[in-house]
Order: C-alpha cells, then sequence, then structure tokens
C-alpha cells in the first residue's frame, strides 16, 4: 500500500485524536487492562474464599469460617492507626515533627516516650485480639489449620504492602526533594 506521506500523517493524527478522547470518557473508570478497584468488603469476602478454598473446608465449617473471619477483620481494621489524609494526626499533635518555619524538628523525649507507650498499648490490643479469635476459631478449626490462616493472612498483608509500594513509587509520591524523588537520565 503505497499511500502518500499526508495520508498516512492524516491516520496517524486521527488515531491519536480519537485515543486521547476516549482516554477523557473513562474518568473514574478503570483502564483497559487494569483491574477496578475493590471496596474493603469485597477483598475481604475474597480473602475467606481463598483461606476457605487453601484449607479445604466443608460448607458448613466453611460458613461458620467467614462469619468469625469477617468478624476478626473488621475488628483488625478497627485497630489499625488510621492513615491516608485526613486520617492522621488529631488535635496537638496534628503538626508533630514540624517547626515554627515547617521544616522538620527532632521529637522531645516526652513524645517518643508517648510513641512508644501507644505502640505497646496497641501491641497488647492486637494480642487480645488474636487470642480472642483463636478460641473462636479453635471450636472449628484445627491449631494447624489456624496457623495456616495466620499465615495466609500475613502473605496477604505483605502482598498489600508491596502493592501499595509500587503505587507509590509509580506515582512519585516520595516528592521531588526525596533523594529518589526525581527521575535521572542516563549518565
Amino acid at each position: 500500500m503505497n499511500l502518500p506521506k499526508y495520508v498516512w500523517m492524516l491516520l496517524l493524527a486521527g488515531m491519536t485524536l480519537v485515543q486521547g478522547v476516549s482516554a477523557q470518557d473513562n474518568k473514574g473508570k478503570p483502564k483497559d487492562g487494569q483491574k477496578p478497584v475493590m471496596s474493603w468488603e469485597e477483598m475481604q469476602e475474597m480473602q475467606s474464599d481463598f483461606i476457605v478454598q487453601t484449607l479445604v473446608l466443608d460448607d458448613k465449617t466453611a460458613e461458620k469460617f467467614k462469619q468469625i473471619y469477617k468478624e476478626y477483620a473488621e475488628e483488625l481494621r478497627n485497630l489499625m492507626p488510621k492513615q491516608g489524609p485526613g486520617r492522621g494526626r488529631k488535635g496537638p499533635d496534628a503538626k508533630k515533627g514540624k517547626g515554627e518555619n515547617g521544616e522538620w524538628k527532632a521529637p522531645t523525649d516526652e513524645e517518643v516516650e508517648r510513641m512508644i507507650k501507644g505502640r505497646f498499648a496497641q501491641s497488647r490490643k492486637m494480642l487480645d485480639l488474636h487470642e480472642k479469635y483463636y478460641d473462636r476459631y479453635r471450636k472449628i478449626l484445627s491449631p494447624k489449620q489456624i496457623q495456616k490462616v495466620y499465615d495466609l493472612g500475613m502473605m496477604n498483608a505483605g502482598r498489600v504492602q508491596q502493592e501499595i509500594n509500587r503505587r507509590h513509587w509509580q506515582r512519585g509520591a516520595h516528592g521531588p526533594h526525596h533523594p529518589w524523588g526525581q527521575p535521572q537520565g542516563p549518565q
């Protein structure tokens, strides 16, 4: 096919224009090849289904497990420290680490001690939660199965954290002042 050069240019420009318009129509929707964002509840449902399949539970046990796991996941979620915009520190600690001119300043001994004791309290709450649900799981699962549930949960948490980190670095959220903030060209 031997078309003049300007016809090829018009075809290329037309395809680029169509692609740009279609990309604008999909705002808020996943692009081709991307997975839609799941709600927290959907993610927990998928995880409990995966655990049930991995443990090869019968229908009756699977139903009981899913209910207990759903309650456990909800309590665990409520115990986790809130992160993200608008969900961080409140009150007098909201500007912790910032000096008068907005620059970072080292925390005082009192602030560090309060943070450490806060972590101890958080760890106690987590331990209490794990013991509470161990007893509930133990009524329907063997200790080896319970260990597998915990292992799968930790494995999934690691995958979620990896995905968060990947997206963080992909969008450049580390900022321009970070040592890796600006991509370096070929050296």
